[in-house]
């Protein structure tokens, strides 16, 4: 439609349409305009075999006041909003404004703070999709000095969640560890994810006997 790019797909997919369609049916199946339909009838490429455009195709609504006038404001106030420098405009020059000036100056300062701008800082979003990963991890909980009958208990407790929803169990291990404790959980809790990610690797190997890490 009006305002947007035609994708390589809608072209291709306009012509076969074009076969057994008239041509105002399929460009409105494929969500074009009559116009591009036209174009495409006189032997239009692909659009993304078509030369990139370097020139301008109006009049820059800023020439003459964004390099004198609001550059060196943004660059002494990075801060200032696209807004406050459309005012700060009209003001120095009263009946220099125009509607399009306004959107012209937020690409202006989008583009500046890209360039010039504080660093912003990065975030990774991290994907824990249903059933992939199970995590789990153990604490040495010898100095709480649990007793039985006199005797000091050396004892683990072991935690196992689930990474989608964060869900946590757990269980307390007699001995380092209960054998058959935490696969039997996490079996029981996702039906055995398909990665587990334990820190046992960072114990010592002796201290673990038989023990499963995936």
């Amino acid at each position: 439609m009006r305002g947007n790019k035609m994708s390589d797909h809608q072209l291709l997919q306009y012509k076969k349409r074009r076969q057994t369609q008239t041509q105002v049916a399929a460009a409105a199946g494929v969500g074009i305009s009559e116009r591009s339909a036209r174009r495409v009838e006189v032997g239009r490429g692909l659009p993304s075999q078509e030369p990139q455009r370097h020139w301008r195709t109006r009049r820059d609504p800023l020439e003459g006041v964004w390099e004198s006038d609001l550059l060196p404001l943004l660059e002494a106030s990075p801060h200032l909003s696209a807004t406050t420098l459309f005012e700060e405009l009209v003001r120095r020059q009263p009946g220099n404004d125009s509607p399009g000036q306004v959107r012209a100056i937020q690409r202006r300062v989008r583009a500046w703070r890209a360039l010039h701008g504080a660093d912003r800082a990065v975030f990774f979003a991290q994907e824990r999709p249903p059933g992939r990963q199970g995590l789990s991890d153990f604490t040495v909980a010898d100095k709480l000095g649990v007793t039985i009958d006199g005797v000091a208990f050396t004892h683990r407790l072991y935690q196992f969640a689930i990474a989608h929803s964060g869900s946590p169990s757990q269980i307390q291990a007699c001995g380092f560890p209960a054998p058959g404790s935490s696969p039997g959980l996490a079996q029981r809790r996702c039906r055995s994810p398909k990665m587990h990610d334990t820190r046992l690797r960072n114990l010592s190997s002796d201290l673990v006997p038989g023990y499963w890490v995936t």
